[in-house]
């Protein structure tokens, strides 16, 4: 069933980001999910006590970080036109084809008892999901993102002062991040509105 897929997917992927291993497995997600649907999928959102008996309402407004589910039905109402199987299919599309930028959803075995990579508990994640936990660890993974990302700039630029050749790789991914830097400004200016209509219109 696409829609369960679509959205177990999307609880995966958010939990790795929940561990403190987005940057390395998914470290683009967060930033797609902005271009392509609109939301920031680890941001945290309003709720209220729908569904609790009268009488054991709060009225407080609480926060917590979407579930799988929750950002299958954002994906639909901000670019499938409320329809959750649409929404589901892309979703799932953008995923087999690299839109989301590097994925892993496996991790490497970091103790003996892991066998063949490291456990990924979706219920330690719904458990531990506090709003402010998990918005300090994506602020925390973005910030040493970049770090890294202008080490990596820095040591790219004294390898070419130096005469250094460069692995064809290394240039290519430099070019790419030119390219992406250049055309962000005209990325941001694409309504909501206008991002996946009908099926893949335009993808």
């Amino acid at each position: 069933d696409n829609q369960l897929i679509a959205g177990y997917l999307c609880e995966w992927v958010k939990t790795l980001h929940v561990m403190g291993k987005g940057d390395i497995t998914v470290p683009q997600w967060r930033d797609k999910c902005l271009q392509r649907y609109g939301f920031d999928p680890l941001k945290p959102w309003a709720y209220n006590d729908y569904g609790v008996p009268e009488g054991q309402q709060t009225n407080a407004k609480k926060e917590r970080i979407m579930s799988g589910e929750d950002m299958l039905y954002r994906v639909a109402d901000e670019c499938c036109k409320g329809d959750v199987e649409n929404a589901a299919r892309k979703i799932l599309q953008d995923y087999r084809s690299g839109r989301w930028g590097p994925v892993s959803l496996q991790l490497a075995p970091e103790t003996e008892d892991d066998e063949g990579q490291a456990n990924v508990d979706l219920l330690t994640s719904i458990a531990k999901g506090d709003a402010a936990l998990i918005e300090g660890q994506a602020e925390r993974q973005r910030s040493e993102m970049e770090e890294r990302e202008e080490r990596a700039k820095i040591a790219v630029e004294m390898a070419k002062e130096r005469g250094l050749e460069l692995p064809p790789m290394v240039e290519k991914i430099q070019e790419e991040k030119e390219k992406k830097d250049e055309s962000s400004s005209s990325v941001s200016s694409i309504s909501a509105g206008e991002v996946g209509k009908g099926l893949f219109d335009g993808w």
